[in-house]
């Protein structure tokens, strides 16, 4: 029974009938430890081992106490001379190992505990060396100390909770649930084993249960920053991010050390977008702890940003620090892609895959890769097997919905656009879908779809250019304006919106149409430098741009250079595709582009 008061008591009124009784000074200083008053406990220690400086046991659960108040030098200074007064104090050998592993000392706590589990094998021993070798990453060895524990000591609620943690760790959460649950069942109050239950919940994405033991937690210990740190991402992953941040902030007020709270928040503020607070935190983070996870983390942050060279700089340092680190790769891999360097895309991403062969989110980037390099099998292999996976992941689901779009198997695109919605109506997915309507020319589910995505993301350049597009399909021409322009303002160096108005300005009757087109063009030769999709696509483009406006020579050159780059079917396609578009709206040009109709189909073979 936890009767600490009644014992204070009585130590206290011992103490005041023997002020020097060092005994019960020492015994008075573990008890305030005990009810975590801990200046008062290291008081009292303090004058036992001053009036009895040999005094073994004091100097060890001062070691202990300065251990709690994470003044580890201290404790280890303790630990290690009660051990020199007495070389087999096995308890103060196994306090030393505990202390070695919270400073990260890890092979010299196992040797500690290996000490004093070899003459005196006590079950909280061989579970205190399960958590260090789950601290290495030595999960089978882990498991077995902690086995071996429970069975020696099956109402433990610690040992259970500790197995718990590592079910988790080694992602077997209902496993980890079984545990949890059992040892909160022994210890109902236990803030820290409700706030490990919490984490699994929301790692299984039961989010409403983590956040009710959350809750729990911090209503048991209201100033428990690991607890209120917890929500904070559970609040993040639940896209709740004034919430989340909140959480965050309290607790790296209580905690304003701890690199993982601050990379946490680091990546709050990334997913707002708010991309210089987001590096301020990472930053700070790998400055007090230069881990590969918070260096990984840090470079999304900068190819957010598009400072791709940031990115990869900080990918090949966490990579170097950990050559297997799997969702490093894997990010390395979606940096190429965004560089257009595709096969170094597929490199890193087949590698993550071979480490992590039955990720879901790995194998789903690697499909948009192979969507991007146009080999839409292999992407639909990926995604298939992304989805197969995790029968509810919405974002892949909406990839292979994208992918049968290129592929133009319409009925199939919507069927996975309207599942994905149905999982979560995201913006991004509604407007796929619109286009997807709109290809099919349904225009009026088109527009309705447009509109919802562009009603939830009222800056969503690419979902106001295809309304655009849709508009102009319906002759509703000043809408079509209307958005033409809207786009152009959030996105002014995009050739092809430039290229849409100029277009919409002709069949307006509109002498401007010319100024937009022009500006188009130049724009097209800029982006037509390089490799890549952006590259190819400006080489279709300015070809277009040139029919357009009737300049056949330049047409004819920019056809030739375009043939000449060795283009993909897909890319001869869409130009085909493209010169469809012009001369139904522009049937002046029809006659003129049958030579060029020609070459392209020529290549295509």
């Amino acid at each position: 029974m936890e009767r600490y008061g009644e014992a204070l008591a009585d130590l206290s009124r011992a103490i005041e009938i023997k002020p020097d009784c060092d005994s019960a000074i020492a015994h008075r200083g573990v008890t305030y430890r005990l009810m975590e008053r801990y200046d008062e406990s290291l008081a009292d220690l303090s004058r036992a081992i001053e009036i009895k400086p040999d005094y073994d046991s004091a100097i060890a659960h001062r070691g202990i106490t300065y251990r709690l108040m994470e003044r580890y030098d201290e404790s280890l200074a303790d630990l290690s001379r009660a051990i020199e007064i007495k070389p087999d104090y096995d308890w103060a050998i196994a306090q030393r190992g505990v202390t070695y592993r919270l400073m990260e000392r890890y092979g010299e706590a196992l040797a500690d505990l290996n000490r004093v589990i070899e003459f005196d094998p006590l079950a909280s021993w061989i579970a205190e060396r399960g958590v260090i070798y789950r601290s290495i990453e030595r999960y089978d060895e882990a498991l077995a100390d902690l086995n071996c524990a429970i069975e020696l000591d099956p109402e433990d609620g610690w040992k259970l909770a500790q197995r718990g943690v590592t079910c988790r760790v080694m992602e077997r959460y209902d496993e980890a649930l079984a545990d949890l649950n059992c040892a909160i069942e022994l210890d109902p109050e236990d803030a820290w084993k409700m706030t490990e239950r919490g984490f699994v919940y929301r790692l299984m994405e039961r989010y409403d249960d983590a956040l009710a033991d959350l809750n729990r937690a911090i209503e048991i210990k209201p100033d428990y920053a690991w607890a209120i740190a917890q929500r904070g991402v559970t609040f993040r992953v639940m896209e709740r991010y004034d919430e989340a941040l909140a959480d965050l902030n309290c607790a790296i007020e209580l905690d304003p050390e701890d690199d993982w709270k601050l990379a946490q928040r680091g990546v709050a503020y990334r997913l707002m977008e708010r991309y210089d607070e987001a590096l301020a935190d990472l930053n700070r983070a790998i400055e007090l702890e230069a881990q590969e996870g918070w260096i990984a983390e840090r470079s999304v942050t900068y190819r957010r940003m598009k400072r791709y060279d940031d990115a990869l700089a900080d990918l090949n340092r966490a990579i170097e620090i950990k050559p297997d680190h799997a969702w490093s790769i894997a990010q390395r891999g979606i940096t190429f892609r965004s560089m257009e360097r595709y096969d170094e895309a597929l490199a890193d991403l087949n590698r993550a895959i071979e480490l992590d062969p039955e990720d879901d989110w790995k194998l789903a980037e690697r499909g948009v890769t192979y969507g991007l390099m146009e080999r839409y099998d292999e992407a639909l292999a990926d995604l298939n097997r992304a989805i197969e996976l995790d029968p509810d992941y919405a974002w892949a689901i909406s990839q292979r919905g994208t992918i049968y779009r290129l592929m133009e198997r319409y009925n199939e695109a919507l069927t996975d656009l309207n599942q994905a919605i149905e999982l979560d109506a995201r913006a991004g997915y509604i407007a796929e879908r619109g286009t997807v309507y709109r290809l099919m020319e349904r225009y009026d589910d088109a527009l309705a779809d447009l509109n919802r995505a562009i009603e939830l993301d009222p800056d969503y350049e690419w979902a106001i250019s295809q309304r655009s597009f849709s508009y102009r399909s319906m002759e509703r021409y000043d809408d079509a304006l209307v958005d033409l322009n809207r786009a152009i303002e959030l996105a002014p160096q995009d050739g092809w919106n430039l290229y849409q108005k100029g277009l919409v300005l002709r069949l307006m009757g509109n002498p401007d149409w010319r100024i937009f087109s022009e500006r188009a063009v130049e724009i097209f030769a800029e982006d037509r430098v390089g490799i890549g999709h952006r590259a190819m696509n400006a080489k279709i483009n300015i070809f277009i741009a040139h029919c357009f406006m009737a300049r056949w020579n330049y047409a004819d050159q920019f056809l030739e250079r375009f043939l000449s780059s060795s283009p993909s079917r897909e890319a001869l396609k869409e130009a085909l595709r493209d010169l469809d578009e012009l001369t139904r709206w522009v049937p002046s040009s029809r006659e003129p582009t049958l030579g060029f109709r020609s070459r392209l189909q020529n290549a295509l073979g």
